[in-house]
This record gives structure tokens, sequence and C-alpha cells, in this order.
């Protein structure tokens, strides 16, 4: 009788497992369209400005972002680099996030990763 109910508990558990799963799944690919769609409603800056290519740029770039080097290469070669710098430095949209000196990423990206986390899902 004891392994009976040890089988079953097993069983028991086994199935929680699985629906937590796909639960989990489920909320990752909720997440994933939500961050989607914010990264595209996210870019409100003028098409042709630096600041809508370096969006563009950042967009690809995912949660490690970039530096400004590399988004200058990527964004805006035939601009100073100081450009750069400078439309993050002026910038108060709130679009960017600054992950250290220098290196930057999309906010949009950031709040994924942290919903991410606070909700205890691995991006696959």
């Amino acid at each position: 009788a004891a392994a009976k109910e040890r089988s079953a508990r097993a069983e028991h558990e086994e199935t929680a497992a699985l629906e937590a799963e796909k639960h989990r799944d489920r909320e990752r690919k909720r997440l994933a369209r939500k961050l989607k769609k914010d990264i595209k409603d996210g870019n409100e800056f003028n098409p042709g400005t630096l600041k809508h290519a370096i969006y563009n740029v950042l967009a690809e770039a995912g949660p490690a972002g970039m530096n400004v080097r590399d988004i200058h290469a990527a964004a805006a070669p035939e601009k100073a680099v100081g450009s750069i710098s400078s439309a993050f430095s002026g910038d108060d949209s709130g679009a960017f996030f600054k992950l250290a000196p220098g290196l930057f990423a999309l906010t949009a990206h950031i709040e994924h990763q942290r919903e991410l986390a606070r909700k205890g899902i691995e991006e696959k």
C-alpha cells in the first residue's frame, strides 16, 4: 500500500511539473510577443534621424546591448563617434538603457529580461 501511495504521489508530482513547464512556455511565448510589439511600437523617432537608426541597431542587439563604437559602425559610420554619445546624453525618451559606461540597450529588452527573471522563466 505504501509503495502504491508513493507511486501515485510521484505521478502527481510529475504531472504538476509538466503543467508548470507548459505554463512557463506559454508565458515565455506571451512575453516574447509583447517584447516584439513593444520594440515595434517603441521606435517613435523620426525615420532618417540618428536616434531612429540607433534604435533599430539596438533592437537587433538584444539585451546584451552594444558599445558606442559598434553602434556607431552599424548605425551611422558617416557621422562622428561623438554624435552617438551625444544622442544618448541628450535623450529623455526612455527608449535607451545605459548598461555601463559606453554600453547601451533598449529599455524594452531590459524590462523583458527583468520580467522573465521575476517570473522565474529562462529565455530559450
